[in-house]
C-alpha cells in the first residue's frame, strides 16, 4: 500500500528554506509568528472543547502551509483559523460556524465590545477563502498525518510508566507541535521518545539503559537530546505576539481595513459605556454617603454608620458589576 503521509523534511529546509525566509522575513519574526499561530490554534481548540488530536492536526496543517506560502502573503491569524477548521472536518469534530468564529474573534480581537453581523460575514469570507488556498496548496496529503501522541501511550505501556509520567510526556508532545522544526523534520516516534525522556527527568524516574530503552523505537540518544534542546530553547523565548508583516498586495489585506474600522468604533463605544458606568457608580456612592450621613445625624454613632456603609457597598458591588467583572476575569484567565 502506498504511503500517503506527508514526508519528513530536511532540517535545513525547515529552518532556512521556507518561503517566508526567502521573502526577507527574519528567523526571529518567523519563529515568533509560528509560535503565535500554534498558540492561537491551541487556545481556540480548548475553548471549542476539541480533542487534542484535532488541535494537533490543525497545527501541523498550519506548519505545512507555510512551507508552501510566505507569511507576508497570508495572515497568520487567518491561516490558523482555517487550519483548525479543516482539522475539525478531517477529525469529524464539527462545531457551529458562528460559535467557531465567535471564539476566534474573542481571542484575536478581545477589545471588541460587540460583534456586528458585518464583521462575522467578513471573517466568514476570510475563513472560506483561506481554507480554499490551503486545500489547493496541500491537496489531501494531511489525511494520514501521524502524531507523536499515539506513540506516547505505546511507549509508556512498554516501559510500564505511571500516569503522572505519561501526562507530562503528553504535555511535552503538545508543546513540540508548536515548533516547525519538530513538527516537520522530526519523526513522531522520536518526538514521543524525547518527551518521555524529559518526563522521566522531571519525575526522577530511572528508565532501562542496558539495553537502552529508546533503541526499541529506532531512536538514538542524540535524537532525544535534540528534542530536549529544542523544547528548552522554545521555553526560554518570550511570549509570542502577533506582528503584522503582510504586504499591501497580500490577499489577506482584503477587508482588513473594514475590521480595523469596526474595532476602533467599538473602542470608542466601550470607553463611552465605561464612562457611563463610572458616572452611575459615582452618583450611587454620593447617594449612599448622603443617606448614611443623614442616619448619623439622627442618632447613629459615626463608627457604626461607617461599618454599615462598607458592608452595604460591598453587597451592592457583588450583586452589580462585581459579579460581571469576576466572570470576565475568569474567561480572560482561561484564554491565557
Amino acid at each position: 500500500m502506498k504511503d500517503t503521509s506527508p514526508p519528513i523534511l530536511p532540517l535545513e529546509v525547515v529552518r532556512n528554506g521556507t518561503p517566508s525566509r526567502k521573502d526577507q522575513l527574519s528567523e526571529e519574526e518567523e519563529v515568533n509568528l509560528q509560535l503565535y499561530g500554534c498558540q492561537l490554534i491551541q487556545d481556540a481548540g480548548i475553548l471549542l472543547e476539541l480533542p487534542q488530536t484535532t488541535i494537533a492536526h490543525g497545527q501541523i496543517i498550519f506548519h505545512r502551509f507555510y512551507m508552501k506560502k510566505s507569511m507576508k502573503e497570508f495572515c497568520v491569524r487567518h491561516v490558523a483559523m482555517a487550519s483548525l477548521f479543516i482539522s475539525c472536518k478531517i477529525q469529524e469534530t464539527h462545531r457551529s460556524l458562528f460559535h467557531y468564529l465567535q471564539v476566534f474573534v474573542d481571542l484575536i480581537y478581545p477589545e471588541l465590545y460587540y460583534i456586528s453581523p458585518d464583521v462575522v460575514d467578513l471573517l466568514k469570507s476570510h475563513l472560506i477563502r483561506t481554507e480554499r488556498y490551503i486545500l489547493v496548496e496541500l491537496g489531501f496529503t494531511f489525511y494520514n498525518i501521524e502524531l507523536p501522541h499515539q506513540y506516547i501511550l505505546f511507549v509508556m505501556h512498554i516501559l510500564e510508566g505511571h500516569e503522572d509520567l505519561t501526562q507530562t510526556a503528553w504535555n511535552y508532545c503538545n508543546d513540540a507541535l508548536r515548533s516547525s522544526v519538530l513538527s516537520l523534520s522530526t519523526k513522531p516516534q522520536v518526538i514521543a521518545c524525547g518527551a518521555v525522556f524529559m518526563s522521566a527527568k522531571d519525575h526522577t524516574r530511572a528508565l532501562p539503559e542496558n539495553p537502552p530503552w529508546w533503541q526499541l523505537f529506532n531512536t538514538t540518544r542524540e535524537d532525544l537530546e535534540f528534542v530536549e534542546k529544542h523544547l528548552k530553547e522554545m521555553y526560554s523565548r518570550p511570549k509570542a505576539v502577533y506582528k503584522d508583516v503582510l504586504r499591501e498586495t497580500s490577499p489577506s489585506r482584503v477587508g482588513l481595513s473594514d475590521i480595523e474600522n469596526h474595532i476602533n468604533s467599538n473602542k470608542k463605544l466601550k470607553s463611552t459605556e465605561e464612562a457611563r458606568e463610572s458616572k452611575r457608580r459615582a452618583y450611587e456612592d454620593q447617594g449612599n454617603r448622603n443617606y448614611y450621613n443623614a442616619g448619623s445625624s439622627s442618632g447613629y454613632s459615626s463608627s457604626s454608620s461607617s461599618s454599615y456603609s462598607v458592608q452595604r457597598a460591598t453587597t451592592t458591588s457583588s450583586r452589580g458589576g462585581g459579579h460581571y467583572y469576576y466572570q470576565k476575569d475568569v474567561s480572560d484567565h482561561k484564554r491565557r
